[in-house]
């Protein structure tokens, strides 16, 4: 009994179907030794039946008679103090096993609260981040809807004096036209190409009149003296030679390329590369080239000169800044390490491999310089123009780019 006692104090979920097995093996035990007993109480009360006990021999002496009882129920109550003693230390550690499995069941649902409220605390900073971010997010929108603003109305503003501008134009050309006339309808002032007074220069380059066309004896006597003062003003032959060449020039809207904010290094190298020699060879100064790039910049790229248009004050800011905003923060060190690991294809032609090299010379900062620009292009050459670059002896990029495109048609 007391083993079955102690294993149906057993909870372990492991071990619970094996402790039931054992406690059915020691009940049914105890059955049998029931039953055991109660024929052993049956065949003894037969027997006494048929034989009586004989009487307890007891001391003939009364006090001596007082004394064995007094001694065996003095035996009874010590035996009882025992089993009442027993019984006590038993109840006490089943009462410390019962504590023991008590104090786990605690000490989890302690860890378990202080678990709950630490994931409680991760999600309340969780919600502050989200929150803060949130509202960094809505000031960058409206920031960036403030420059938005900005630009357009600074697009507005640009397009509203290139309006005023053009019509000043055509009246001072409505002007011109009428006075011609004028001359041309007058018998005494009929001189041809006659300068009008208040001569603009800026109208006498965009009506095409050659400065040196007119001569002092042509002049009417009223107009000498505001003709003299015009001629003082004019500039030299070289400026007058160089204005009469912008005047055949190709606007820079008409150029046959564009950027449209990719960010890509070699596409950016590729167009500053591009607006570098059309304006070169289109005799664009960089004033004019940075008032007129616009025509060339769609998308995100417009956007962003309409938004720094009052920043960039120079071509090399613009260059820079065109740069920072679209390609990497790192995109120098990449350009480096990139011109150092383009080799030429087996295959591949020399002018796509020195395209992309002249596109990466132009984005890379600092600008290099010609002798490490010549090594590079030399030393990476395929095994077919490596030979050809070797006998030319080439000093500068632009005689070894010459000798391998001969090459190359060859």
């Amino acid at each position: 009994m007391h083993f079955r006692f102690r294993l149906s104090l057993i909870s372990d979920p492991l071990i619970t179907t094996n402790a039931n097995k054992t406690v059915a093996k020691i009940q049914h035990s105890l059955e049998k030794l029931e039953d055991f007993f109660m024929n052993c109480v049956q065949v003894n009360s037969r027997e006494d039946e048929k034989v009586p006990d004989p009487e307890e021999e007891l001391p003939g002496d009364i006090e001596t008679q007082k004394r064995l009882r007094m001694s065996q129920l003095q035996l009874s109550l010590k035996e009882t103090s025992n089993q009442q003693q027993l019984l006590e230390q038993e109840l006490q550690r089943q009462l410390h096993q019962v504590k023991g499995q008590i104090a786990p069941d605690v000490q989890y649902q302690q860890s378990y609260q202080e678990q709950i409220q630490r994931q409680q605390q991760q999600l309340q900073q969780q919600q502050e981040m989200i929150r803060q971010y949130q509202q960094h997010h809505q000031q960058k929108q409206q920031l960036r809807l403030q420059q938005q603003q900005q630009g357009q109305q600074l697009q507005q503003q640009l397009e509203q004096q290139l309006l005023r501008e053009q019509a000043q134009r055509q009246q001072l050309e409505a002007q011109l036209h009428e006075f011609r006339n004028r001359n041309a309808t007058s018998p005494e002032n009929q001189v041809n190409n006659s300068i009008p007074r208040n001569w603009d220069p800026y109208l006498q380059n965009q009506s095409g009149i050659p400065q040196h066309q007119q001569t002092l004896d042509y002049v009417p006597p009223y107009l000498r003296q505001d003709f003299i003062r015009f001629l003082r003003s004019q500039s030299t032959p070289r400026d007058h030679q160089q204005s009469t060449q912008s005047r055949f020039s190709q606007p820079v809207h008409k150029w046959p390329f564009e950027y449209t904010g990719q960010p890509n290094i070699i596409q950016l190298g590729e167009f500053l590369n591009q607006v570098n020699t059309y304006a070169d060879t289109e005799g664009i100064d960089e004033k004019d080239l940075l008032r007129s790039v616009k025509h060339l910049l769609k998308g995100r790229a417009l956007q962003w000169y309409t938004r720094l248009y009052s920043h960039l004050t120079s071509w090399e800011i613009f260059k820079s800044e065109i740069k920072q905003e679209f390609l990497p923060p790192n995109f120098s060190e990449i350009i480096k390490q990139d011109l150092y690991l383009r080799f030429q294809g087996q295959n591949e032609s020399f002018t796509s491999f020195y395209r992309y090299l002249i596109a990466a010379f132009e984005i890379v900062e600092p600008s290099m310089s010609e002798s490490e620009k010549l090594f590079i292009v030399k030393s990476h050459l395929n095994p077919d123009y490596t030979p050809i670059a070797a006998a030319s002896r080439a000093t500068t990029v632009k005689e070894l780019v010459a000798v391998c495109k001969d090459f190359e048609v060859s």
